[in-house]
C-alpha cells in the first residue's frame, strides 16, 4: 500500500511540474507569437497562432521536467515577465500621454516593443546570478 501511494505521489507531481511548464512557457511564448504574426501581416489565423504555441509550450516543457533546465528559474522568468509587461504598459501609457503621442490601435508595433522591453527585463531577472566567466587562456603549461 506503501509502495502504490508513493507512486501516486510521484505521478501526481510530475503531472503538477509538466501542467505548470507548460502553462509558464504559454504565458511566455504566446506574446512574441501573436505579435510576431501581427508584425508579418497576421499571415495565420488566431487558432493556428494558439496551436503553435501550445505546441512549443508542451515541446519545451520536456526540460523543464525532466531535464537539466530549473523549473523555479522558469518561475522566477514568467513572474519577471508579467510585471515588466505590465510596469512598461504603465511607462509607455504615461509617455503616450506625456508627449500627446498619436498610436493607432490596430499597429502591432508599440505591442512588439512593450513585450520585448518586458523579455528583456526577465532575462536580466532570473539570470541576474549567472554571471559571466571571463575566457582566458593557460599559458603556463
Amino acid at each position: 500500500m506503501v509502495r502504490a501511494a508513493s507512486g501516486l505521489r510521484s505521478v501526481v507531481g510530475a503531472t503538477v511540474d509538466v501542467s505548470l511548464a507548460v502553462a509558464a512557457l504559454a504565458v511566455v511564448c504566446y506574446p512574441a507569437v501573436s505579435v510576431g504574426n501581427a508584425l508579418l501581416g497576421a499571415p495565420l489565423d488566431d487558432a493556428t497562432v494558439r496551436l503553435a504555441v501550445g505546441v512549443v509550450a508542451l515541446g519545451g516543457a520536456y526540460p523543464f521536467v525532466a531535464g537539466d533546465w530549473s523549473l523555479g528559474r522558469l518561475g522566477d522568468y514568467v513572474f519577471a515577465f508579467v510585471v515588466a509587461a505590465f510596469a512598461a504598459g504603465v511607462v509607455g501609457a504615461a509617455v503616450v500621454l506625456l508627449f500627446d503621442l498619436d498610436v493607432a490601435g490596430s499597429d502591432p508595433l508599440p505591442q512588439g516593443l512593450l513585450f520585448a522591453t518586458a523579455y528583456l527585463v526577465a532575462y536580466l531577472v532570473a539570470f541576474r546570478d549567472a554571471g559571466f566567466e571571463s575566457v582566458t587562456t593557460d599559458t603556463t603549461s
